[in-house]
């Protein structure tokens, strides 16, 4: 089982209105399952915006609104300036990763994250 951590945030009552309101009309259970859904959006976007993509809306005439939210354009320059490295895997930090030689033998250590999202 993964560990857990309890994260408190204070947000104001109308900010919590709103959450409740989402929540409801996105048939989601609870606040866990709101965090949830926020935060894939969140990693799907910065993963968009550091490979290039424009990440906004496309109205039904075909215009697009670019959103323009600091953070991925910060999240997106952090990850153009990081080393690029063929040998580090896409696996979940602290991962175990599982490699054969040609002899059949193999090593098993932990692998670090190289894609966020």
């Amino acid at each position: 089982m993964a560990d857990t951590v309890r994260l408190q945030v204070d947000i104001s009552k109308q900010q919590l209105e709103e959450l409740e309101d989402y929540q409801r009309r996105g048939g989601l259970r609870g606040k866990r399952e709101f965090w949830d859904t926020a935060f894939t959006l969140l990693k799907w976007m910065a993963k968009k915006k550091a490979q290039g993509s424009s990440v906004g809306s496309m109205a039904a005439d075909g215009s697009f609104t670019e959103l323009e939210m600091p953070f991925l354009e910060h999240y997106a320059e952090s990850v153009r300036r990081e080393p690029k490295s063929k040998e580090r895997p896409s696996v979940p930090k602290g991962a175990t990763v599982q490699t054969a030689d040609k002899n059949g033998g193999g090593k098993i250590g932990l692998a670090k994250r190289r894609q966020i999202a």
